[in-house]
């Protein structure tokens, strides 16, 4: 992503900053990812041995 912002005329700060909020985005996703599925297996293992 940096090497196409700086083709598109970026300059190099606004090229550095696109691709570190690219990267924060990215990692800040896969973690809520990961949560969303740690909460999804404990529900369904509450649901198969607690309720029935």
């Amino acid at each position: 992503m940096f090497i196409v912002e700086l083709v598109q005329g970026f300059n190099f700060q606004q090229a550095i900053n696109v691709s570190f909020g690219l990267v924060f985005a990215f990692l800040a996703s896969t973690f809520a990812q990961g949560l969303i599925m740690i909460v999804l297996i404990i529900w369904f293992f509450l649901d198969v041995f607690l309720i029935n």
